[in-house]
Formats: structure tokens, C-alpha cells, sequence
């Protein structure tokens, strides 16, 4: 039987997942909105972040990124001379099992994820009191979640920015905890029971470690703390991440 892990998304900042999408003479770029108007955060930035928040890990960590056995190709290049590099995947490499990353998120050339993640959006009994307070119509839910932000480019002559380089973001500010969810797939089950614990320990501890979302993070926006609701956290991974944060003085 295929596992669920549920889990909310508390955000303890403003929140800007930008889009192309923007409201003409009102916001130069908006965060992603689901089809009531409501800010949500798409399935990727979910699962991208999660996996890079492994990826750090096992990267820094005392026990070293080779003692997972994590393949070339789920190293991000450092430089752009690493993207001239062959990077190689453990499906290009006929690897069994997978290392832990390719199992877990997948991989160029056919190895499917181990896992499915979903968008995280409000909750329907938060959105049906959303609507019930500020209208049902998604523009009314739209102003009432957007906050203005302005954003300036610089120019390099002027030493200022010009005129025509004034943009304004539109910044969600979330009003309650969202919820989303990750699903085992069936690739998952073709593991033995063992690796399954291991994938289910990593994917948990990159949970655990996700403290951000989203665009412009160095101005504050998307500070978050992502839980389970259907499970606990493992004692080890918190000694690992004590271990971890120790390492990293």
C-alpha cells in the first residue's frame, strides 16, 4: 500500500514565489495564486527545496557527501567550468540501487521518483472562512492576501535606479498555516525495506532542514517551518542535525 506523508507549512515571513504573471499598474510580479486567488506554493519549489536542503546536508556533513554514495550528477555544478563536466547520473551508470537522491527525486534518463510532491495550499475550511471575510470572488481574496514591495533595478551609469526601473512585488502575507502532501510512488515499493527506511529517514531530515521558500530570500521573504502531521520526527535525524550545525562551527 502507497504511504502518504501529510504535513502543514507554517510561514514566519512574507512569502514571494514570483511569476510572469503581474496586475498591470498595481504589481510589476505577484506570488503564485491558486484558481480562488490565494497564494500557494507550486510542487516544485517544494520538492526543490527539500532536496537541496539534503544536499547541503550530506554535503557538509562529518560523515562526507561519498559515504552516501550520492551519484556526480546530483552535485550542482560550483562554476560554470563544473557545467562543461560529464555529471553522470546513476541511470546512466546502470547503479543498484540508486544513491539515495535518485531514488528519493529522480533523475535524467528515465529513473523516476521515489516520491510525488504536491502543491501546498490553504486549507478548505480556511478558504471557505477566507471567503466568507473578505468576498468569494479570487480578486477580493487577491487584495486581501497581497502586500506592495517595492523592487529597484540599478543602473550602473546613473548609479541609482532610473525612473522606469521602479517595480513593485506583490508579496503574499499568509494568513494561516497551508498543507500539502508527499506520496510514496510505486517505484518506491520496488526497494527492500531497508533503503525504504532510508529514503523515508532523508526525506523527513530535508523536511526538517527547510527554514525557506521562495525568491529574494536574502531580503527575509518565506522563513517557514515545514511538519508532518501524520508522524514524528526520528530522534536520530535531530542528533545528526546537531551533529551537523557543530561541524559548521
Amino acid at each position: 500500500m502507497l504511504k502518504t506523508i501529510r504535513y502543514t507549512l507554517a510561514f514566519e515571513s512574507q512569502l514571494l514565489i514570483g511569476t510572469t504573471a503581474s496586475l498591470p499598474g498595481i504589481y510589476d510580479r505577484i506570488t503564485t495564486l491558486d484558481d480562488n486567488g490565494l497564494p500557494y506554493v507550486p510542487a516544485s519549489s517544494i520538492r526543490g527545496r527539500v532536496k537541496d536542503a539534503i544536499r547541503t546536508f550530506l554535503r557538509t556533513n562529518a560523515a562526507s557527501w561519498q559515504q552516501f554514495l550520492v551519484c556526480a550528477g546530483q552535485d550542482p555544478p560550483v562554476t560554470k567550468d563544473d557545467n562543461e563536466n560529464d555529471f553522470s547520473y546513476c541511470i546512466e551508470t546502470t547503479k543498484k540501487p540508486p544513491c539515495p537522491l535518485c531514488r528519493i527525486f529522480g533523475a535524467p534518463g528515465g529513473l523516476k521518483q521515489g516520491f510525488s510532491f504536491s502543491g501546498v495550499y490553504y486549507p478548505e475550511n480556511t478558504t471557505a472562512l477566507l471567503k466568507e471575510t473578505f468576498g468569494s470572488e479570487p480578486s477580493d481574496l487577491t487584495n486581501a492576501s497581497l502586500v506592495r514591495r517595492v523592487r529597484n533595478k540599478h543602473d550602473e551609469k546613473l548609479r541609482r535606479a532610473r525612473e522606469d526601473h521602479l517595480f513593485a512585488d506583490g508579496v503574499a502575507e499568509l494568513m494561516a498555516s497551508l498543507e500539502g502532501t508527499i506520496r510514496e510512488t510505486p517505484v518506491h515499493l520496488s526497494y527492500n525495506d531497508d533503503i525504504k527506511a532510508f529514503n523515508y529517514r532523508l526525506l523527513f531530515l530535508g523536511m526538517r532542514l527547510t527554514t525557506e521558500l521562495g525568491a529574494t530570500r536574502n531580503r527575509g521573504y518565506g522563513n517557514c517551518i515545514l511538519h508532518p502531521t501524520n508522524g514524528d520526527w526520528i530522534d536520530e535525524i535531530e542528533e545528526l542535525i546537531n551533529e551537523w550545525q557543530k561541524t559548521k562551527g
